[in-house]
């Protein structure tokens, strides 16, 4: 029916023919017919994504960050896990995650064949059952029929047959998920051509321009252009146009092992944390999840915490090394109250708002987006979430539905807390 079809952005230009108009969520822009000149902060997994696909769409694409390089942040880590999530109802989360997963899969392909490839590997992930809960939600994920190429649910004797090594429970495997280095990944998106990085530029503030938006410094401008892309994680909400936004800012570490300290593995381990193979000699054993707690400093006790997690995936391996002397890495993550990101327009909280507001008819800021939020799956949503937010700054269709949209949109916590009130 024709009403259906014109709301998913089509108009109609004769019997029985249409022609897609762009703008196909509720409030993308209009096609963006400017300066394709886009501004940046932040240079770690999700800045280089949304650099990357608009780059890839023609913008000259500005990106600035604090650091002194890519990925200094909480996207610097040796080594992080590529995965999706599941869930007995398949859920928002679990289907993001999923497009993700295989949407990260393909970006990362793809830069194998270029002259600046990612670090990573596809050698299969298994994760085990942490408790009778987790018994149970694998039972029913083995009922829904998920093709063997994206996961299989393996009893524990099903696992000891096929890795040779004694499981404390059943578990699903992923064996295309695996590892890949952040660092490598974000270079690799910013060899793209109509990328310039400027680093050691921290931002403090933004404003409104002549030309859209400016970028400054203590007040000093550095940059303008028509469109502003936050994707500085926790960082964002000491910018005046996102104070609404609130993280969670978790401590994670993760602990480096030499190879030889557990017993070889060519694939990722996970159940309470996760163990990834060789990465330069070294294995991640990670990471904690620490609140309140904002010490860039490798913690003892922190490494006695993901030291404690090998007895639940080796039952009975004994790690002989002094967590005293043991290398790592400590990064902060940002994160949501529901775990999901923030991708799209900001609302604009300064204009009054319609009596019954709903996410088509909140004011929002023209020209002034976040990709913000990713927590500890930077590695597996990073990339689709730079394609939606691309897709989206360009009225192009988006890569998901309608619904994930609304989950993941940066205003959507503005509009619960007023209809508390």
């Amino acid at each position: 029916p024709w009403p259906l079809i014109e709301a998913a952005g089509f108009v109609q230009t004769a019997p029985n023919r249409a022609r897609f108009r762009g703008g196909s969520h509720r409030h993308a822009l209009k096609t963006h017919a400017g300066e394709k000149h886009a501004l940046i902060i932040g240079a770690g997994l999700a800045g280089t994504a949304a650099a990357s696909a608009l780059a890839a769409r023609g913008f000259t694409v500005d990106i600035f960050d604090e650091h002194p390089a890519p990925a200094e942040g909480a996207s610097g880590n040796l080594a992080g896990v590529i995965s999706p999530m599941l869930s007995k109802d398949d859920n928002l989360a679990s289907r993001l995650s999923r497009a993700a997963f295989l949407y990260a899969l393909q970006e990362l392909r793809a830069r194998d064949g270029t002259a600046h490839p990612a670090l990573w590997a596809a050698c299969g992930l298994m994760q085990l059952a942490k408790d009778a809960r987790d018994e149970a939600l694998f039972a029913a994920i083995a009922q829904k029929g998920y093709p063997p190429d994206f996961c299989s649910v393996l009893s524990a004797h099903e696992i000891e047959a096929r890795f040779n090594i004694t499981a404390p429970a059943s578990g699903v495997y992923f064996p295309k998920a695996g590892w890949v280095n952040p660092p490598s990944l974000c270079r690799s998106r910013l060899m793209q051509p109509g990328i310039r990085t400027h680093f050691n530029t921290p931002i403090s503030a933004i404003e409104k321009s002549p030309q859209g938006w400016a970028l400054k410094n203590d007040g000093t401008a550095l940059a303008q252009a028509p469109i502003v892309i936050l994707a500085n994680s926790y960082a964002a909400s000491r910018l005046a146009q996102a104070s609404h936004l609130h993280f969670k800012k978790v401590r994670g570490q993760v602990t480096h092992l030499a190879d030889p300290a557990l017993p070889a593995s060519d694939w990722v381990w996970q159940r309470d944390g996760y163990l990834t193979p060789s990465v330069g000699g070294l294995r991640c054993l990670a990471a904690t999840y620490d609140f309140d707690n904002d010490n860039p400093a490798l913690s003892l006790q922190s490494h006695r915490d993901n030291l404690a997690k090998i007895p639940a995936l080796f039952p009975g391996e004994k790690l002989d090394v002094d967590a005293h002397d043991l290398p790592g890495r400590v990064g902060f993550r940002g994160l949501t109250i529901d775990r999901l990101p923030l991708i799209g327009t900001l609302p604009d909280t300064e204009s009054p708002w319609p009596a019954s507001p709903t996410l088509s008819t909140l004011p929002r800021l023209p020209g002034l987006f976040t990709l913000l939020g990713l927590g500890s799956r930077g590695i597996t949503w990073s990339a689709l979430a730079g394609e939606i937010l691309a897709s989206h700054i360009n009225a192009e269709p988006l890569p998901i539905e309608q619904d994930l949209m609304d989950a993941i949109d940066p205003a959507r916590f503005l509009l619960r807390d007023s209809r508390k009130k």
